[in-house]
């Protein structure tokens, strides 16, 4: 009873922060992350001049509190352990690649 207990609250928190994280947002720079409420994830760098976001457009879900980004084969995902998110700022730390931190800012 207790595991279904916190499984029915981490999925209550992964639909919350799934909704609060639809948007755009950047990591300061120009780079900008589109999360659409349809899972969809697209990257776009206008300072590349031959970047074509259509290409860079992956998925993403929330799964246990943690970010994961769909990307296509032969890529692999990356999975992301979400240190906070609010409204305005979004905190996370890549797990397993090279643990970096990145905040991002919605704009």
């Amino acid at each position: 009873m207790t595991l279904m207990t916190l499984a029915s609250v981490a999925m209550a928190d992964d639909a919350k922060m799934k909704a609060l994280l639809v948007g755009t947002w950047t990591p300061g720079n120009r780079i900008t992350y589109t999360f659409t409420s349809d899972g969809r994830f697209l990257v776009a760098d206008p300072s590349q001049p031959n970047w074509d976001p259509l290409l860079n457009l992956w998925g993403w879900d929330i799964r246990d509190g943690n970010l994961i980004i769909k990307r296509p084969l032969p890529e692999t995902d990356r999975d992301y352990t979400i240190l906070s998110l609010t409204k305005h700022k979004c905190v996370i730390q890549q797990n397993g690649y090279d643990n970096n931190i990145q905040t991002l800012i919605r704009r």
